[in-house]
């Protein structure tokens, strides 16, 4: 097995990153002797949260992800990397806790983390083997990290309570949501929402929720309210590696407007209003910058509205002209990294049923 580890994954296990290496049937008795003879230490859960990866040599920044996370959710932490296929079957597992000081200053918080490097035929390995590591009593939320492999069947995602995933990474993102759209609609046996289905956070979706935001807010005024039937021309100006995001504001807007998508001609869409009105919205690649979305424009019936990235701080600034009335103002920008995003997920928890509605307008986009 030592052959099929990469070189950096090796160098992060010579050097103690993921904590102790235990065997497979001792994991739960380590933890709990450690937590039961380590003073003023307090085991913390509040769900059991996973990272899943099918490229080892980012084990390790996993890992660091994972620590990142657990500075404002307590859970129990899964992080699991799969090896190259190969014959038989192979697992490693290591054990740490992550620890944050009390409310007092003086105790500790621990969340418990349980590494495991599999090889071969891991299939059944995820859903007899891991799962049964998990807090039972509490939801599991997994992120998986890259494409949707054949690892993602039914008796693991029937698992999750709620998966996080990033389709702006998948090379061939078609297929994957044809997977996703299967997932959704399996019940599943665990705590999930009161629909008994997966629930589904997109990060390529989550990048533009301040941008959505600051779209609504654009159109809180009544009087800039009233042109909302009037707009004819949207813009969306997206970096090379977010397309998805624009793709989905692009869809979330329609969606608000009520327009139903008729024609693509590139990167330019042409929306039919009910009424019979048009909607041309265009999808602009810029490749400097380091903003998702660097610009957002919607006119129509003598209005403008933009919201704008801008380059000197983490803040959107927001403008308007229509009439005699011409407004701008700064709103929070989107996070900055994928933990900050995962964070906002947990924190928000909820339904996500906006996207649930949006994806099939977005898909329709590709």
């Amino acid at each position: 097995m030592e052959a099929m580890v990469p070189i950096p994954l090796r160098e992060a296990i010579d050097e103690g990153c993921f904590g102790e290496e235990t065997p497979l049937g001792e994991i739960e008795r380590r933890l709990d002797q450690y937590f039961s003879v380590e003073p003023g230490v307090t085991r913390a859960s509040l769900m059991n949260l996973a990272i899943y990866t099918e490229h080892p040599e980012t084990l390790a920044a996993d890992d660091e992800s994972l620590n990142r996370i657990t500075r404002n959710h307590a859970c129990r932490a899964l992080l699991l990397g799969i090896l190259p296929d190969r014959e038989g079957l192979s697992v490693r597992c290591w054990i740490k806790a992550r620890c944050q000081l009390g409310p007092d200053g003086k105790g500790r918080l621990c969340s418990e983390q349980v590494t495991f490097l599999l090889g071969g035929d891991c299939q059944s390995c995820l859903t007899n083997l891991v799962f049964s590591h998990l807090r039972s009593d509490l939801p599991l939320v997994m992120w998986w990290r890259g494409e949707l492999s054949h690892h993602f069947q039914e008796s693991l995602y029937t698992s999750i309570d709620r998966l996080i995933l990033d389709s702006s990474r998948w090379a061939h993102p078609v297929p994957q949501f044809a997977k996703i759209a299967q997932a959704v609609t399996a019940p599943t046996g665990r705590l999930s929402d009161r629909r008994g289905q997966l629930l589904v956070h997109d990060l390529a979706y989550t990048r533009g929720h301040q941008h959505r935001r600051a779209v609504a807010v654009l159109f809180d005024p009544p009087a800039a309210r009233c042109f909302l039937p009037e707009i004819n021309r949207i813009e969306i100006v997206h970096t090379p590696a977010h397309r998805h995001t624009g793709l989905y504001l692009a869809a979330w807007i329609t969606r608000q407007l009520g327009a139903e998508l008729v024609e693509r001609v590139g990167a330019s869409y042409h929306y039919q209003r009910p009424g019979g009105g048009r909607i041309s919205l265009s999808l602009l690649e810029q490749s400097d910058g380091s903003a998702a979305i660097p610009s957002i424009l919607l006119e129509g019936g003598g209005g403008r509205f933009e919201v704008i990235a801008s380059a000197a701080s983490p803040l959107l600034e927001i403008r308007s002209r229509f009439g005699v009335h011409q407004t701008g103002s700064f709103l929070p920008g989107p996070g900055q990294t994928d933990e900050d995003l995962v964070n906002d997920i947990l924190m928000r928890g909820g339904s996500n049923l906006l996207l649930a509605q949006v994806l099939p307008r977005m898909a329709a986009m590709l």
